[in-house]
């Protein structure tokens, strides 16, 4: 189940803006603090969090987009 999971975040990721897609993927696979990752992108700390942050705002959108639809499709309510 847990490795599902990561398989449907990594997925949904895909769909983060692009321009925080980046940050996102170096703080969640990589588990950099934003320090670190403006380190490596060349960033102000101040512009690797927000980035961090908007992609984890789109992310959300994107899960409790999925979920519903996901849960209909398993539990046979929908069957399409």
């Amino acid at each position: 189940a847990q490795r599902e999971f990561a398989e449907m975040v990594r997925r949904l990721a895909a769909g983060v803006r692009p321009s925080s897609r980046q940050a996102l993927a170096l703080h969640l696979e990589e588990e950099l603090s934003p320090a670190e990752i403006a380190q490596v992108l060349c960033f102000p700390v101040a512009k690797a969090k927000t980035r961090v942050h908007r992609g984890i705002v789109d992310l959300r959108k994107a899960i409790t987009a999925y979920l519903p639809s996901e849960i209909q499709r398993r539990s046979g309510f929908c069957n399409a």
